[in-house]
């Protein structure tokens, strides 16, 4: 069984159009800096320096958000548009069984 592997270039662009991106997900959903970070495990402040560029992103702060937006369909569709849910972020996501 095959890992599909995204590279740390891979990563970085999709994580600085998340960043570029974020308040208008929030909007979309109508939810503030604060409940966002609440959903996935950081601070108020953390949120606002990544959408003000004074903090980059971490790969596992991306999964979460991405994971928060795609249960939403507007912002569903906002992920594929913008291409950060790509074929190739889905694959990664994808665990595989035999059988």
């Amino acid at each position: 069984m095959e890992q599909i592997k995204l590279s740390s270039d891979q990563k970085d662009a999709l994580m600085k159009i998340m960043c570029e991106n974020l308040s208008v997900f929030r909007a979309k959903l109508n939810i503030s800096q604060e409940e966002v970070a609440c959903k996935i495990g950081v601070t108020r402040q953390t949120i606002s320096a990544v959408e003000r560029g004074q903090r980059k992103m971490t790969w596992s702060n991306f999964l979460a958000l991405v994971l928060v937006f795609f249960r939403n369909q507007s912002t569903k569709r906002m992920l594929v548009a913008l291409e950060i849910y790509t074929p190739e972020l889905d694959a990664f996501l994808t665990i595989k069984t035999e059988g």
